[in-house]
């Protein structure tokens, strides 16, 4: 029988081990803490400044190696065809009627001054076209050829053009702005929904912390990273293809990870202050931690979004190196500037906060996170009930995903005040929902006996019969070689509708190789509606390997971490 002697000293404490390397970089950041926050204010300070001076030159990439959309607009271009760029739609309103001669007279001067700006090629007047203008004669529209692909196409050069076709307004005459580059014109600068985003966390973090300093300490850390991570982009934009959307998905991602990041290192040092530590101990103790967990999530995202680069998109590529990158800064400012931002405050947070771990104890009230902690025993008590009830919950969520439709947003989904809009909405009244998003026949007839005229005229009567087609153009010569000629057809249904992207198979399926055979000409379909369906195609069918490439790379990850396969 043995017995516990309740005065028996305790064991020894084992000898301390050498520092972790993230309980280094604290102390040395906590110490010098001066001389991080200038390295830091240096960076974000010398990138804005040579982005400004430089500026960005940042540019879509919705090219599509391999699609037949694609193949479409590589032919158009390789026989000069000035059809290889996009339009603009001219929209004219006027319940008077748009026929009368003083307003023919005012459009067909507008649109001959809108024919001189830049990448203005062509400007055809609503009146060359009886189909035009609609069966009641109060909308019609006249279309702007341009040299160049919409996503080409500055804000400032759809600006003159917007500000050129608005100048004839009045007297009844309304007329709108339509196509793909005329939606930059809704596009806002950025900055008022950030502000927002980080005026909630703070408000949210001054709950949790009970002082603003506190909680501004995760909010500057991230607002360090965003903004040199955005700087450094605009610079790479030259050297990189990277979209002109790509800064507000890193602000997304970078604010959102850069919070939690550094919250999750001030919680754990909060903690190490109300057990007694000093504000150097506690602060490497929290990046001994917290500094772990924060550098494997960090990498482990970085691992998800290069995965992108899988796709082959180069929409995506470009996107995705420049939010890891922007991931990688916040770490390196999380387990850097953060520990400099604590020893700037420390000592004031030691005091504030075991002072409120004081009185919450006096009052008989729970520690903070009593009740995360009874959660967390709970789940642990009955493991399998908790598994059963989440997985349950997540497939609840996921449901939805097994009628997923991927796609473009279209003209449809902007502002209802925005010219693009109106636009939108004016075609679909006049012309029927499917005239927004045409599909773009190109006929190539260099293998076949007639021309391409010829060609496409008989593809085009075969369109006219084709169920789901409201109607098709005559063929239009797209080159001056003759070899080319073009047939727009316009669907029943919207652009983003089910039946679109089923008409779009039906034709490349069934409809356009029955009439090259007969023919010997060669039909592509092209367009933005069939480009947007070949984008979705060429996700959806990579996709495995996005996932493989994501979950497998995690998985290694993580078991470096762990050193365990089931963990």
């Amino acid at each position: 029988m043995t017995t516990t002697h309740q005065n028996a000293a305790p064991p020894p404490a084992p000898p301390p081990g050498r520092p972790g390397v993230f309980e280094r970089l604290a102390g040395f950041a906590y110490r010098r803490k001066w001389l991080a926050l200038l390295l830091w204010v240096a960076v974000l300070v010398g990138v804005q400044v040579a982005s400004s001076a430089i500026s960005n030159d940042y540019r879509n990439d919705f090219s599509l190696p391999g699609t037949e959309s694609q193949r479409a607009t590589d032919l158009l271009t390789e026989h000069g065809s000035d059809r290889a760029g996009d339009t603009l739609d001219v929209v004219l309103h006027d319940e008077s009627g748009l026929r009368r001669p003083e307003v023919e007279s005012r459009v067909s001067g507008m649109l001959a001054d809108a024919a001189e700006l830049p990448h203005v090629v062509q400007a055809v007047s609503p009146y060359e076209d009886q189909a035009a203008i609609s069966r009641d004669g109060t909308i019609g529209y006249g279309t702007l050829v341009l040299d160049v692909k919409s996503e080409a196409m500055s804000r400032t050069d759809v600006e003159r053009i917007y500000e050129t076709v608005t100048t004839i307004e009045g007297d009844g005459l309304r007329v709108e702005l339509g196509g793909e580059a005329a939606r930059a014109l809704t596009e806002d600068e950025g900055g008022a929904a950030e502000g927002i985003g980080i005026m909630a966390a703070l408000v949210i973090l001054v709950f949790m912390f009970g002082t603003v300093i506190a909680a501004g300490l995760p909010v500057i850390t991230a607002v360090f990273a965003v903004g040199s991570s955005i700087g450094a982009i605009a610079l790479f934009s030259h050297l990189f293809t990277i979209a002109d959307y790509t800064p507000y998905v890193m602000m997304l991602v970078g604010l959102g990870v850069g919070i939690d990041y550094a919250l999750l290192i001030f919680a754990r040092y909060r903690g190490e202050l109300v057990s007694g530590h000093g504000s150097e101990q506690a602060a490497r103790a929290a990046l001994d931690a917290a500094g772990r967990t924060v550098f494997f999530s960090g990498c482990t995202v970085i691992v998800a979004l290069l995965g992108l680069v899988a796709l082959g998109i180069g929409a995506l590529q470009g996107m995705a190196l420049s939010v890891a990158l922007t991931v990688l800064v916040t770490m390196v400012a999380s387990l850097t500037l953060l520990p400099a931002l604590l020893g700037l405050f420390g000592e004031r947070f030691a005091r504030q906060f075991t002072a409120k771990a004081a009185k919450r104890k006096a009052r008989g009230k729970p520690a903070s996170g009593e009740a995360w902690r009874r959660m967390g025993g709970a789940v642990q008590r009955h493991p399998v009930v908790s598994l059963v009830a989440a997985v349950a919950a997540l497939l609840a969520l996921a449901f939805p995903a097994l009628g997923l439709r991927l796609g473009f947003a279209d003209a449809g989904n902007d502002a209802p005040d925005s010219t693009s809009r109106q636009a939108y909405d004016l075609l679909s009244e006049g012309f029927g929902p499917g005239f927004n998003g045409p599909l773009v026949v190109v006929t190539d007839a260099s293998g076949a006996d007639g021309g391409a005229e010829q060609a496409a005229g008989a593809v085009s009567r075969v369109l006219n019969e084709t169920p789901g087609v409201a109607s098709a153009t005559d063929p239009i010569p797209a080159s001056e070689d003759g070899q080319l000629a073009t047939v727009l057809a316009f669907p029943e249904s919207s652009p983003q509708a089910e039946d679109t992207a089923d008409l779009v198979s039906t034709l490349r399926d069934d409809v356009l190789p029955a009439v090259a055979s007969d023919t010997g000409a060669e039909y592509l379909l092209g367009g933005p509606t069939a480009a947007a369906q070949d984008f979705s195609t060429t996700v959806a069918e990579r996709m495995p390997l996005f996932v493989v490439l994501v979950v497998g790379g995690s998985m290694l990850l993580l078991m470096t971490v762990f050193r365990s396969v089931l963990i």
